[in-house]
């Protein structure tokens, strides 16, 4: 991945978009199902950038993404509130 494209990375304060969260996420799951179908199908792949309320309904609207990180988002009650049950329901 060149500098252009890793501008979000961990600490930037950046987000990375969900078609950019989904492109890695089945790069992981097709390494995994390189060693077993079972394995890449059995595996939860989780988001590990910060999911909030503000991003959580498009991240999890992913295929491929099975979870995420709630991280500071999870200090504001109502809105960590939503991404669970966004996560819940997804």
């Amino acid at each position: 991945m060149d500098a252009a494209k890793s501008a979000w990375v961990i600490g930037t304060g950046e987000t990375t978009t969900p078609a950019q969260a989904q492109e890695m996420h089945v790069v992981i799951r097709e390494y995994l199902a390189c060693r077993s179908s079972a394995l890449a199908e059995g595996t939860r792949v989780v988001y590990g950038g910060s999911v909030g309320a503000a991003n959580a309904d498009d991240l999890f609207a992913q295929p491929d993404i099975d979870g995420g990180l709630v991280g500071g988002a999870s200090l504001d009650a109502l809105g960590f509130s939503r991404t669970c049950c966004v996560a819940e329901h997804s």
